[in-house]
């Protein structure tokens, strides 16, 4: 089983070394659903050697349908975090019709050929799964990160199913969105997936003094154990 755990705050990377995941994907406001990592943070990340960063490249918040100067900043963002040596980016667009913004995609696999490419759940938005998955695939991507087109992986799981039965090993199916301890184990009996994403966060309200206060999603090191103890039971992940 590949485990991946969304990492937004520094703790998350101290935890993601501690438990022994396979990958993150960095990203900051996860209360937005995530943006873009600052290089600082994305550096940071780099000095832990025993996970793969993956950052996730999103410059703000909503759905996926994007302007040409969006797309010449998030082109930047990648050039950037691939010099800083980061080994995936997580992207996704879509267009109008709720399909594969596939001109753009194309201009990211050419100019990042050798980098390791993740769609993030923009894939949820799309109509025609079916068709989006074979397109990936052919682009080369790695992998797909979905709920199954729901809120969340439970309630897509029928979906999720279908996905990863049509992937047949061709590329990954990361299921992510919403994971918890309470449905982690019907998630995976269900769609047999081998690959999980969750962040493990709790909502927490911050500097309860100040006139700035924010209820931000922090990692919780008993939920992160609680749901890694679940998934342990259908595998050989150990926590240390």
């Amino acid at each position: 089983m590949k485990i991946e755990l969304c990492s937004a705050h520094l703790d998350s990377l101290i935890l993601a070394q501690e438990f022994n995941f396979d990958t993150i994907e960095l990203c900051q406001n996860l209360e937005i659903g995530g943006i873009t990592p600052s290089l600082a943070f994305q550096e940071y990340a780099l000095s832990f050697k025993t996970f793969k960063t993956h950052v996730l490249i999103r410059n703000r918040a909503g759905g996926f349908v994007y302007s040409d100067l969006e797309k010449k900043i998030m082109l930047k963002d990648m050039e950037n975090s691939v010099k800083l040596g980061v080994y995936g980016l997580v992207v996704g667009a879509i267009n109008e019709n709720k399909e594969l913004d596939l001109a753009f995609l194309k201009e990211i696999k050419t100019q990042f050929p050798d980098i390791d490419l993740t769609f993030h759940r923009a894939f949820d938005d799309i109509q025609n799964q079916e068709l989006a998955l074979e397109s990936l695939v052919d682009l080369g991507f790695k992998r797909i990160l979905t709920s199954g087109g729901k809120q969340n992986a439970l309630e897509g799981k029928t979906q999720l199913q279908k996905t990863i039965t049509q992937a047949n090993n061709r590329i990954e199916i990361l299921v992510g969105g919403g994971i918890t301890k309470e449905n982690v184990s019907e998630i995976i009996k269900f769609t047999k997936t081998d690959s999980i994403h969750f962040s493990g966060t709790i909502p927490t309200q911050i500097d309860s003094d100040s006139l700035f206060s924010e209820k931000i999603s922090l990692p919780n090191r008993e939920k992160i154990e609680e749901i890694l103890k679940k998934i342990n039971s259908f595998n050989s992940f150990k926590i240390k």
